[in-house]
């Protein structure tokens, strides 16, 4: 069941203004349970349909090759296993995760270094700092043929109104567009200075794997999904009409809606999903949320929004750094 219009904006991407009604959907659901004495699950959101309702994939509109901030749309299944609770000491303990090897602090750091440059090499390449990458349709005709567009289909993400497809990052026809594209980070590293400064607003020390992904990678704008949210205020991509996602912003605002001060946002996940870092769980797991996926009304917290935990920011790092989806441990579980 696919739910909502379609409308266009700009040169850029056609958008589905209706997406959400799958989460009022759910909240309905959710309240026929409460009333009724059932479990209440959280949302999740799968690819394949497996739940009650699913909405179909849909591009959000943005203005040039570089993903929007709020990321594409995928599908979304109101029902779901439910996640323990993480990080709040007032409630039941959670099911254990599966801590990544205990490696001597010097083989730790070698694999660390190895983890920055990959990610510095995925972050400086425009064609594969994102999940997806954006190639005129015009380019594939003439230099695959006018067959090659249909054969694509199956790594084909969105049509854009630009005249560009947008494309999974790894497929031979986006090597081969940006081949000869300026290398550099979208936007720079910063300082540690800088990054004590976004601390010091947080409240909290970043684990030193983040830390080094903001000195020595990139200040956000790059990664899985939407990319990593900028640590500092005023970064604008080319093109764009508003600034980067801030970490720092989204936090404050996400401690006045109620989400717990150790989650930190790392990017958005398309439609109300979020990925955030939990800054004081052991090996700082990275937290599949729903920002819509709870309502405080009828007894439930952040917690209820929870869908899925990587076991580590390491492990989610890699995963991507690799070529892998951050998505695939949450969707087949």
């Amino acid at each position: 069941m696919v739910v909502g219009g379609l409308f266009a904006g700009g040169r850029g991407r056609f958008r589905t203004a209706g997406i959400c009604f799958a989460s009022l959907v759910g909240r309905i659901i959710k309240g026929v349970q409460v009333k009724s004495g059932l479990p209440v699950p959280s949302s999740a959101r799968h690819r394949k349909c497996g739940g009650v309702l699913t909405v179909a994939d849909r591009p959000m509109w943005h203005a040039n090759p570089i993903p929007c901030p709020l990321g594409v749309h995928r599908s979304v299944s109101v029902l779901s296993i439910r996640l323990p609770r993480m990080t709040s000491p007032s409630h039941n303990g959670p099911t254990p995760l599966r801590p990544e090897s205990l490696d001597e602090p010097s083989t730790r750091e070698e694999d660390d270094n190895v983890l920055i440059e990959k990610l510095r090499a995925r972050a400086c390449d425009p064609g594969r700092r994102f999940d997806t990458a954006d190639v005129p349709a015009l380019w594939i005709s003439d230099r695959y043929g006018s067959a090659r567009l249909e054969q694509l289909q199956g790594v084909v993400r969105s049509y854009c109104s630009d005249g560009t497809v947008q494309l999974k990052s790894d497929v031979e026809e986006v090597a081969a567009y940006y081949a000869d594209a300026p290398r550099g980070a979208l936007f720079p590293p910063i300082s540690m200075a800088d990054v004590e400064k976004a601390e010091h607003r947080i409240g909290r020390r970043l684990p030193e794997l983040l830390r080094r992904v903001y000195t020595e990678v990139a200040d956000g704008g790059f990664g899985p999904d939407s990319g990593l949210a900028s640590l500092t205020d005023g970064n604008r991509a080319p093109g764009h009409l508003r600034d980067w996602p801030c970490v720092v912003g989204i936090h404050e605002r996400n401690r006045a809606k109620g989400v717990p001060a150790s989650w930190l946002h790392l990017t958005h996940g398309g439609c109300t999903m979020e990925w955030h870092l939990s800054l004081t769980a052991v090996d700082n797991p990275v937290l599949l949320y729903d920002a819509d996926g709870w309502v405080p009304d009828w007894g439930q917290d952040a917690h209820d929004g929870l869908s899925h935990a990587t076991a580590s920011l390491r492990k989610w790092l890699r995963t991507w750094a690799d070529g892998g989806d951050v998505w695939d441990e949450a969707l087949n579980r």
